[in-house]
């Protein structure tokens, strides 16, 4: 999901970093087009402004699309009306010229209200609004006028300009429509990426990647109800590094933070899948054992303390042997598992008055 979001994203980024320039460019295709045409049957004023829409359209691209990129839509979206308009009062509405009245209106929303606000929406809605007076009073006129160039041999090519109007409608929507598909799926994946982010800061310690304590009590507390349902035993082990703030003081915090990085990441290699280790406060962890009842879980902490106990820890040119106390409480032992809490912390710190690195 992360490498299929981050692709997304990049392709979201990539799409609204250059719809301006695609929609400035489909431009400047019709009006090449429209060119060519008007040049071929003799249509000079339809020629002559053609020039001048190039024109306009190159300046936009060389010198404002990188800067400015709203401003040349605007210019853009202005310029392809007023000339679908003109086309429609010379040629006739048969041509099929209106069609891009049609089309415009979902470049609009596409193109202007990618993370746009209400006033972007309400812009888009009047660009939209004034597409389809145009479409509807070029219909109304057409209705009721001769179309001002009029030529036999013009005639014969309506069909396929007609043709040639709708499909470049067709393509504009449907690239637009991906457009926006892209842009739907890459916020999706945003979101879920950040949800996840936002799932980790709330459930994991920043220092150690573990488990934090309010996610560690949630856990014991569902555990513990199905103990009392169904009578599944499990364990829990609090255990401290002995003497850490002789560490911080002699070697400073940073120190102190490597230690609990090691520490986190030896328990995090010996406890089983299915089990949990949080990072319970300060030096201490606590590690619940599915299925395990006291004897089985003394052994486990023994284990835990022998290899805590052989793990050198390094740190810049110093060369650290940390031990730890355990104190071990099973599900039996206590009537709620606050008590469970409670009888193995106590367990800890008795185990700390008897000379640390132990197990009770």
């Amino acid at each position: 999901m992360e490498e299929s979001g981050s692709l997304s994203n990049k392709i979201s980024d990539m799409l609204v970093k250059y719809k301006f320039q695609i929609f400035i460019l489909d431009c400047m295709g019709i009006h090449i087009a429209v060119f060519f045409y008007s040049l071929f049957f003799g249509i000079d004023v339809l020629t002559i402004f053609n020039v001048g829409s190039l024109l306009i359209y190159a300046l936009c691209i060389f010198f404002l699309m990188n800067k400015k990129p709203r401003f040349c839509f605007y210019v853009a979206y202005t310029e392809i009306v007023v000339h679908t308009f003109m086309c429609s009062l010379i040629l006739g509405h048969k041509f099929g010229f209106g069609l891009c009245f049609v089309a415009v209106g979902p470049v609009v929303f596409s193109t202007l209200y990618t993370r746009g606000n209400r006033r972007t929406l309400v812009n888009c809605l009047g660009l939209s609004a004034i597409s389809y007076i145009l479409f509807t009073t070029c219909y109304l006129i057409s209705l009721n006028h001769e179309p001002l160039f009029k030529s036999p041999a013009i005639d014969d090519s309506v069909p396929y300009v007609y043709l040639l109007n709708m499909l470049n409608a067709f393509i504009s929507i449907s690239l637009y429509s991906v457009i926006f598909i892209v842009e739907v799926d890459a916020a999706y994946d945003k979101l879920y990426s950040k949800n996840k982010e936002l799932n980790v800061l709330a459930n994991r310690d920043t220092l150690t990647g573990l488990y934090n304590r309010r996610t560690m009590t949630q856990q014991v507390m569902k555990l513990y109800e199905a103990y009392k349902e169904s009578n599944e035993v499990f364990a829990l082990i609090i255990c401290d590094i002995d003497d850490f703030k002789d560490v911080n003081d002699s070697l400073g915090h940073d120190c102190g933070d490597e230690v609990l990085k090691v520490i986190a990441k030896t328990l995090s290699s010996l406890v089983r899948e299915g089990d949990y280790l949080c990072r319970w406060g300060g030096e201490e962890f606590l590690i619940m054992l599915k299925n395990i009842n006291h004897d089985v879980a003394m052994s486990i902490a023994e284990r835990f303390r022998s290899k805590i106990e052989e793990t050198e820890i390094r740190y810049k040119e110093f060369r650290l042997s940390i031990t730890m106390t355990f104190g071990v409480a099973s599900a039996d032992e206590g009537e709620t598992y606050e008590e469970l809490f409670h009888l193995a912390d106590t367990r800890l710190y008795e185990g700390k008055e008897a000379g640390k690195n132990t197990v009770r």
